[in-house]
């Protein structure tokens, strides 16, 4: 759930420059962050 909601708080603040396209396409950058959401949520779970 922790990597869920840091993921829509990031969703939320990066959205128009996700869906500008520039960096990459707009499905995968959204997944990639995702990810790293969820690893972050993890790490934050094993530190603490």
């Amino acid at each position: 759930m922790l990597g869920f909601l840091l993921w829509l708080v990031a969703h939320r603040l990066l959205r128009d420059w996700i869906y500008a396209g520039d960096i990459w396409h707009p499905i995968l950058m959204d997944l990639s962050l995702f990810v790293i959401a969820l690893s972050l949520s993890l790490g934050l779970l094993i530190v603490g």
